[in-house]
């Protein structure tokens, strides 16, 4: 028996009304998730005010967002109502679905934006890999409280907007949900294009933090996804019509480099082994011995004191591990875009450095305490030739984390290698994995004077890397294969833990992602060279090192130059990234230049005077920043149509 005070009928509930108070309550906690990662105000009511103000402009993209989900969900659930009223349950567990979605990557992005200070898009997806591989970086981001926060958060928004919509459905007043929310999204249309014309005078550049900050992670994730599917893919070069320039011109054909029989190798004993040892993440400012502020690696700054030599201006092609394996195999730039050649299993033509030193009796053994088959790097570099692949997947002992295994287990086995071959010249490149994030910790930590913990780990990381590295050679010295063996130590890319506003390395081209250390250790070269060789150098320039000290030609294709010949002075090393952003650069001289693809920006540096990257001087430089960028937008029209001719089809 129904109560005496009910009529038996409940109250209209119009269609729009869900929509209506799930599209408020997304913007909420989009509003709210930017209020957590702005800066917090000083303490002042009028810092409080400035801190609001700043808060609206860097919310306003995802509002925004809300406004137009809530106004596509309202259109499509009152058109199921009125003309196919047998859909619209679908359409509401749709409706209610893409809500859930949509806060559940507002509550991922928040925590993506700690910890890499930067939007994720389609880009930044496929630069990651396999996700397996990825998750003790992921791990130590991974709480409870945030995992309970990505289920209940998501879950409470659309609970609390159904029940909204039940008491407050807005029947009994003269303005539609629908009526509603249009009025508000054309209120917010004003304040959203005057708070992006503030983001563009006030934070124009993509480095500054708020800039990143403004730009809705949905809203990037979707348009990049529609950028990359629906268009031809890349970026046009930068300068449109610039005239080509041959390859001199662009400093890519050195004096003297290409098949030259004129040897420029200091000594008159050649080694017979050649080692690289390739840091994973380390940056040369992070390291002592090549100018960095830390004493990380004092093992290996003992012996380049007695025997070895550094190379202070020595830059990586991109800030990525599977470009920098491709500059450093083949001595070619990497696409100027965001695919890579190695994920995608492209054959050169041209051959890559393992395929020249079979040609000519030398062995090679690349391996890797992480896992080659990461972005199908073991297809790429079976197919160019590597006798010896070793892997993290066949080393012994325990794992140190999902990238790898300890270090000591990869050294070991090179050196095991170079003991079968010890009659025989050999090649061996040693990639280390300890010093990628997450910086797994040493039993015994020595404390830098740093702030930051996960800088903390990292600096140990490095130090425990000495450690292992010193233990190699001790091993090889012991075996007697030391005297031997040219040993070249560098890195893959640096890393940022905060300069700029960066984090991680494959965002920006700043100094810490781009500039690595380098040095060479044999016998006899610190006293025929010195301890320093001169002039800015890329990493295309070790594959040409090795085949010098070895006595055997440099290819025709390839663009770099054996460091042991003198670098001209004009001589620039281009630079990208494409992660979130396209990013072109190239270094010349004491001069620094960036140019941001998408947003037109220009950043120009002196390094001789501002090594920290802290002052543009773009606006005071246009003749300088003009001329640079014509050649970056040469280079990339040359590059793309030098790598269409280096492919097999």
């Amino acid at each position: 028996m129904k109560p005496k005070h009910s009529t038996g009928k409940t109250a209209p509930r119009r269609p729009g009304a869900e929509p209506f108070w799930l599209a408020v309550l997304l913007a909420l906690l989009l509003v709210g998730v930017k209020a957590t990662l702005l800066p917090a105000p000083a303490g002042s009511l009028l810092d409080a005010v400035k801190w609001s103000l700043r808060l609206g402009v860097v919310s306003a993209a995802d509002v925004g967002f809300a406004l137009g989900l809530g106004l596509a969900a309202s259109l499509l659930w009152i058109g199921a109502a009125r003309w196919m009223p047998r859909a619209e349950p679908a359409v509401r567990w749709t409706v209610r679905g893409a809500f859930f979605l949509s806060s559940v990557y507002a509550v991922l992005s928040w925590a993506l934006l700690q910890a890499t200070l930067q939007p994720f898009n389609l880009r930044v997806l496929y630069l990651v890999g396999d996700w397996r591989v990825l998750w003790s970086s992921l791990a130590q981001y991974v709480t409870w409280m945030r995992v309970l926060a990505l289920v209940a958060v998501p879950a409470g928004v659309v609970l609390l907007g159904c029940r909204l919509a039940r008491r407050w459905s807005l029947a009994r007043g003269r303005l539609s949900p629908l009526g509603l929310l249009c009025l508000v999204a054309l209120a917010w249309l004003p304040l959203w294009q005057a708070a992006r014309s503030y983001v563009e005078r006030r934070w124009p550049s993509p480095r500054i933090w708020e800039h990143r900050l403004a730009r809705s992670p949905h809203l990037e994730l979707l348009g990049s996804c529609w950028q990359e599917w629906f268009s031809a893919g890349g970026f046009t070069p930068v300068a449109l019509g610039s005239p080509a320039l041959d390859p001199a011109e662009l400093g890519l054909r050195p004096p003297a480099a290409s098949g030259s029989a004129r040897t420029a190798w200091p000594l008159k004993r050649r080694p017979r082994h050649v080692v690289v040892v390739m840091l994973e993440s380390v940056g040369a400012e992070y390291v002592d011995w090549a100018g960095g502020r830390y004493r990380t690696m004092p093992h290996l700054a003992r012996r380049i004191r007695k025997q070895g030599v550094v190379v202070p201006r020595f830059y990586v092609a991109a800030p990525y591990s599977c470009k920098s394996l491709l500059a450093l195999c083949g001595s070619v730039y990497p696409r100027p875009d965001w695919r890579l050649v190695v994920q995608e299993g492209v054959r050169l033509r041209g051959p890559l450095l393992p395929q020249v030193l079979a040609q000519h009796g030398v062995g090679s053994c690349f391996a890797h305490s992480g896992y080659w088959g990461w972005r199908n790097r073991d297809r790429f570099l079976r197919a160019h030739g590597v006798d010896r692949l070793i892997d993290a997947a066949e080393l012994p002992g325990p794992p140190l984390n999902s990238w790898g295994v300890p270090d000591r287990q990869m050294f070991d086995a090179v050196l095991a290698w170079l003991k079968r071959r010890a009659g025989q010249p050999s090649f061996a490149l040693a990639y280390t994995i300890q010093t990628h994030h997450p910086y797994p910790r040493p039993r015994h930590m020595v404390q830098f004077p740093v702030q930051d913990p996960e800088l903390q780990s990292f600096l140990n990381a490095i130090r425990a890397t000495d450690e292992e590295l010193e233990r190699f050679l001790q091993r090889l010295e012991a075996a007697g294969l030391l005297d031997e063996t040219l040993v070249i130590v560098t890195a893959d890319h640096g890393e940022s833990f905060g300069q700029h506003d960066q984090r991680e390395h494959h965002f920006a081209l700043y100094e810490p992602n781009v500039r690595v250390p380098l040095a060479l250790l044999y016998p006899g070269l610190r006293q025929a060279l010195g301890s320093e060789l001169g002039g800015v150098r890329s990493q295309l320039d070790l594959a040409p090192t090795v085949l010098e000290a070895l006595g055997i030609p440099q290819p025709e294709p390839w663009q770099g130059s054996s460091l042991f010949r003198p670098a001209p002075p004009q001589r620039p090393v281009y630079l990208v990234t494409v992660s979130n952003y396209a990013v072109l650069g190239l270094r010349q001289g004491r001069w620094k230049y960036h140019y941001w693809v998408e947003q037109g920006q220009e950043e120009l540096y002196d390094l001789e005077s501002d090594p920290a990257e802290r002052h543009n001087l773009a606006s005071r430089h246009p003749e300088l920043c003009r001329r640079f960028r014509r050649r970056l937008s040469a280079w990339v029209r040359y590059q793309q149509r030098f790598l269409d001719r280096y492919t097999v089809p």
